[in-house]
């Protein structure tokens, strides 16, 4: 539901040449905090320095609040920080507010998206307005040379501390109505492109011991969504992925999150033919504030975070109530 349409491009084009984001050279894992050193010299991620202070509401942890004289509430409570980062669809929407701010942080990034024009417009603002090294690097995620670049990038480039996965694509209709072409497309950008990619940054951060992945997921991979059941789907799978994700990499200094944001002005709806104009203001996020809130949730090591006072009450509400019920009204209150 939230996330920036993207415009073709070649896969293959190479990354700026100007940038220097390719100087980061090896990163030595012992050198790395695990949490925020305020003496540092190194300019940080932190959730205060991109969104103020953070309310003990605002994120969700995997096992509910943490007592501050629980085991866990020290860990639960360290703040990471990344030197540099590669986002998808970082175009518009919630890829460009979180690239906008982890460059305003000092973050060498590498921005993906499939419209060239879009990606070297953004770039050329944020080394003039930070001067922080950024490489663009146009790609189609769901195909297979345009994830092959971008998985060679993770794995062969220089060290990458934090994936974010922002690129997706729905569809307007029920799965009856859609093409065996759509459906499949869906898949391979919100699913393949997400696990594939994932696979690649989480390798190469398990041996240098230090990262994040944030993958932006959506409300609806809670519930039933009649007239948008593939994207549904594959945001249920993203949900899940880093859950599991998460407890594989338990004991390490490699942090996983999911974002569930709701609905999201962005360009995302129209260039996919999604119909929003029956929802009423109080449905709707800002972009940069769901960006915000991804960022502080990978930042302060949560698995979930779900931007928005109404869509926290809705997520748990979510939760307490029958699956049964959940379809009738999905079906009931269904638009497409």
């Amino acid at each position: 539901m939230t996330h920036p349409g993207n415009d073709p491009a070649n896969p293959q084009s190479p990354s700026n040449p100007a940038s220097p984001a390719n100087d980061l050279g090896p990163i030595d894992p012992a050198s790395r905090p695990s949490h925020i050193d305020p003496g540092g010299p190194m300019r940080t991620v932190s959730p205060q320095t991109i969104a103020g202070p953070v309310s003990p509401n605002s994120l969700m942890s995997p096992d509910g609040p943490v007592s501050p004289n629980s085991p866990s509430s020290h860990k639960s409570h360290m703040r990471h920080s990344y030197r540099s980062a590669l986002v998808t669809g970082a175009s518009s929407g919630i890829g460009a507010g979180v690239a906008r701010l982890l460059a305003a942080d000092g973050c060498a990034l590498v921005l993906v998206a499939r419209r060239a024009d879009r990606l070297e417009q953004l770039a050329a603002q944020l080394r003039a307005e930070h001067r922080v090294a950024v490489d663009v690097l146009p790609a189609d995620l769901a195909s297979a040379g345009g994830l092959a670049a971008v998985s060679a990038r993770l794995t062969a480039g220089a060290p990458v501390e934090l994936l974010v996965n922002n690129a997706a694509r729905s569809a307007r209709g029920s799965l009856a109505e859609l093409t065996p072409e759509t459906i499949d497309a869906q898949i391979r950008l919100n699913v393949t492109a997400l696990a594939q990619l994932s696979r690649a940054a989480v390798t190469g951060m398990l041996a240098r011991g230090y990262g994040g992945i944030l993958n932006v997921s959506s409300m609806a991979s809670l519930t039933a969504s009649p007239g948008s059941a593939v994207y549904a789907a594959t945001k249920a799978f993203v949900t899940s992925l880093t859950e599991s994700l998460r407890a594989e990499l338990a004991g390490t200094d490699v942090h996983v999150t999911a974002l569930l944001p709701g609905f999201t002005r962005t360009e995302f709806h129209a260039a996919n033919d999604v119909e929003v104009s029956y929802l009423p203001d109080i449905a709707w996020l800002d972009a940069d504030v769901v960006a915000r809130a991804g960022l502080d949730a990978v930042a302060a090591g949560h698995l979930l975070a779900v931007p928005g006072a109404q869509y926290k009450l809705a997520a748990g509400t979510v939760r307490l109530l029958p699956r049964t019920l959940l379809r009738h009204l999905a079906r009931r209150y269904r638009h497409v």
